[in-house]
């Protein structure tokens, strides 16, 4: 392959990162909003759970795209760090970061545990799989909603009653905030901000 078709590989690769992240970003604002509800009466967010899953094919088309995003952007962090080891086969004899910031420096690793923490919170409140199995039954009541709906205001109350699922998504958090704080800097570089 001739330089000028790795350097379009790497731009295109980067672009991809870069619309991806851009996309997950966007995600993370959302589902943060929604779930700061917790903080209003329990109505509030079950209402908005309600009308989540009262609508089963914008849900899953919304979770397939993101699913998407998500399977490109992990795609391109595997390409582009592939073709930066194959740049430099030979690591530095001594490594001294004083410009890469904890945030750059902690990017795979942050990656891995976003990826974990995420089959993890699917499990937990999107599957409510294994030990997570009761909230299944958790019910509450809204106004406007004849039959009883599912109580995520209670299973969010109790699933951080937990002190290991607690540390879990702090921990978690803590790295989701270093991925994004160098991740949107690098998106707003590659996409010429």
């Amino acid at each position: 392959m001739d330089r000028s078709n790795s350097c379009r590989n790497v731009i295109g690769l980067k672009l991809t990162m870069a619309v991806t992240g851009l996309i997950l970003v966007g995600f993370v604002v959302i589902h943060m909003l929604g779930n700061l509800q917790i903080f209003l009466p329990p109505e509030a967010i079950n209402h908005y759970a309600h009308v989540l899953q009262s609508n089963p094919a914008l849900l899953w088309s919304f979770r397939l795209f993101l699913l998407l995003a998500v399977g490109l952007h992990v795609d391109s962090a595997i390409r582009l760090t592939r073709i930066n080891r194959a740049a430099r086969p030979q690591p530095y004899a001594k490594i001294n970061p004083q410009t890469a910031t904890l945030a750059s420096r902690t990017m795979f690793v942050g990656g891995l545990v976003i990826a974990a923490f995420l089959v993890f919170h699917l499990l937990q409140f999107t599957l409510m799989a294994g030990p997570f199995a009761s909230y299944r039954m958790l019910e509450a009541s809204i106004p406007g909603v004849a039959s009883p709906v599912h109580d995520v205001h209670g299973m969010m109350i109790a699933a951080f009653q937990t002190p290991w699922i607690v540390a879990i998504y702090v921990v978690s958090v803590a790295f989701l905030g270093l991925h994004l704080n160098h991740g949107t800097g690098a998106l707003l570089r590659s996409l010429g901000i």
